[in-house]
């Protein structure tokens, strides 16, 4: 699994927006669950990301910093997710920097089973 995070814009008070693609190289069985924090992979604005599927424009919801998101990958598949600055007010339990622990993103085998979706 592999995941690789781009700057892109708009940005909002010297934070930018990203776009993150999650790539599973596996060959066999069904999708894989990958879970992460936007904060783990450098995304720390504390007012929040609006997350787009790129493929498909499917708004995916609002997501903060250290909220843990999930996403299924197909095997061979890439899941490009676009996450965008919220222009809002800093929610005050924010204002002080928050330190991640743990791994960056999990993996999880769903077996042999099916794949993730009709349109993939």
């Amino acid at each position: 699994m592999d995941i690789f995070v781009k700057r892109v814009m708009p940005t909002y008070r010297n934070s930018t927006s990203a776009a993150v693609a999650v790539m599973y190289r596996g060959n066999q069985g069904t999708p894989a669950k990958v879970s992460f924090r936007p904060d783990r992979l450098g995304l720390d604005y504390a007012g929040g990301y609006r997350v787009t599927d790129v493929f498909t424009g499917e708004n995916l919801g609002s997501v903060t910093a250290d909220q843990t998101v999930t996403y299924k990958v197909n095997p061979n598949g890439v899941r490009l997710v676009r996450f965008d600055v919220k222009p809002s007010k800093i929610p005050e339990e924010y204002h002080e920097k928050k330190n991640a622990t743990g791994p960056a993103f999990s993996v999880e085998n769903m077996g042999r089973t099916g794949w993730y979706g009709d349109e993939l």
